[in-house]
């Protein structure tokens, strides 16, 4: 019997052949093993007040397509960093996402109000303290990339925990830059001599150092940052097999983030994984055309290139299969 060749999907951040998420264990870039929480925790109990959502644009009919409106200049101008990180979770609709805003905000304001008049670095490490204790209070968990999860229980990613950091530095008025690393996300300062420091988020511990001690940094936008939480999305539907929505989710991330190649590598290998179900339910038309959009992201992929061939042979095998049936018909 012919096999169809189906692609393990890679690695964001590396080559190798598995599925794993943006955020990668923090002893991958050598600060540490993964934290876990700091004994004597609790988290700030307060009652819903007012959320904080921005103008948006009312003729947008969701949060997602509203923010996808945002993100369409590189940028966030009508959404707070949480609010951006809620959608690109998941929050479906207003209700939703002013739940989890309502349930964010008191501790938000508790957290900006202990804010010291110090140094840039001395109110950034206080921000730090304070969302471990109150935001932040769960385990360290690669695969907590919806902010939702961390709102709720604690548990948090490199990319949840920037997130919550990020949203705390824009109103505390400090100016971070998110940098990305070998599928490990963190962000970095500039102090007022220009020296550019990295700071981790996802560490209870403070962590400060050079920016130039890592190499391969690459800077990114705030809405390339909203693209590794529907890349990761993404991952999990392909996962699932569930590929029309993963194929979607990692268009979307791509959309959001271009040079993002191993999104482009992922996406044809859930293309190409898409189309081999679809062969097995003997729909070759359809497999071919998903094939196709493959090998428009990844022309070299061998298993896209051997799928091509075994689709195109089914089909032909189909039509001639059809003719002989027509010719029988018509000469009984």
């Amino acid at each position: 019997m012919v096999r169809f060749a189906s692609i393990r999907l890679v690695k964001h951040g590396a080559s190798t052949a598995a599925l794993v998420w943006v955020c990668a264990n923090l002893a991958a870039v050598a600060w540490g093993a993964a934290p876990a929480p700091i004994s004597g925790q609790r988290r700030i109990v307060a009652e819903p007040t007012r959320p904080f959502l921005a103008t948006i644009h009312a003729r947008a009919a969701t949060p997602d397509r509203r923010l996808l409106l945002d993100c369409a200049d590189g940028k966030l101008d009508e959404h707070l960093p949480l609010a951006a990180g809620l959608i690109a979770s998941g929050a479906e609709n207003e209700a939703e996402l002013n739940r989890w805003l309502e349930m964010y905000e008191p501790v938000r304001q508790a957290i900006l109000a202990g804010v010291p008049a110090g140094t840039a670095i001395e109110r950034l490490r206080a921000i730090h303290t304070d969302a471990h204790r109150f935001v932040l209070t769960g385990y360290y968990k690669s695969t907590t990339s919806d902010i939702r999860t961390t709102i709720e229980n604690g548990d948090f990613n490199c990319l949840t925990s920037l997130l919550v950091y990020w949203d705390l530095c824009q109103a505390a008025g400090i100016d971070v830059q998110a940098q990305l690393v070998h599928g490990h996300i963190f962000l970095s300062f500039t102090t007022s001599g220009g020296q550019s420091q990295a700071i981790e988020p996802g560490s209870p511990q403070w962590i400060n150092r050079l920016l130039s001690e890592i190499s391969d940094t690459r800077p990114l936008s705030w809405t390339e940052v909203l693209a590794k939480i529907y890349y990761n999305r993404g991952l999990e539907c392909l996962h699932a097999q569930r590929y029309a929505a993963g194929t979607d989710l990692l268009r979307t991330s791509i959309s959001l983030d271009a040079a993002d190649a191993d999104a482009r590598l992922n996406l044809a290998a859930g293309l190409n994984n898409w189309a081999v179900e679809q062969c097995r339910q003997q729909r070759y038309s359809a497999a071919a055309s998903l094939i196709d959009q493959g090998l428009a992201l990844d022309p070299a992929s061998a298993p896209l290139i051997a799928n091509q061939q075994l689709v195109r042979d089914r089909l032909s095998a189909s039509s001639q299969g059809g003719e002989k049936t027509r010719a029988a018909v018509a000469n009984p």
